[in-house]
């Protein structure tokens, strides 16, 4: 007999975790250098990060490569992936594979690396 992928074990008390966690310091580690988005749009469904999701980035934070980041173009703000190339430089993409990868060298500025996703599991939130 196969064993269900999701399980759910026992139920948690939520009243002991409530003293315990500082949801702030978990979301940010305390930096003022954070900043709460809320996303338009479904470039990066792949992730899934989804249009009415909020993201937490970090402005502080040096992007690494595979990295979601908020990037800034004439005064707009895109959500891409950093994708370093050694051979072509810094590519920015979505999870949409029909759109092309973008070399942004001299037309985005990286505004932060995203750091959390926050979901609202409610339908139509």
């Amino acid at each position: 007999m196969n064993k269900p992928k999701s399980q759910v074990r026992q139920p948690l008390s939520i009243e002991p975790l409530v003293e315990r966690i500082n949801l702030n310091q978990l979301l940010t580690n305390g930096s003022d250098s954070n900043l709460l988005i809320q996303i338009e749009g479904d470039a990066m469904e792949g992730i899934p990060i989804f249009g009415g999701d909020w993201i937490m980035i970090d402005k502080a934070k040096q992007p690494k490569e595979n990295d979601i980041v908020i990037t800034v173009q004439n005064g707009e703000y895109f959500i891409k992936r950093h994708q370093p190339n050694p051979r072509r430089g810094l590519y920015l993409v979505t999870d949409k594979p029909e759109e092309k990868p973008e070399n942004p060298i001299d037309k985005y500025e990286i505004f932060g690396v995203v750091t959390f996703i926050i979901k609202s599991l409610e339908v139509g939130k």
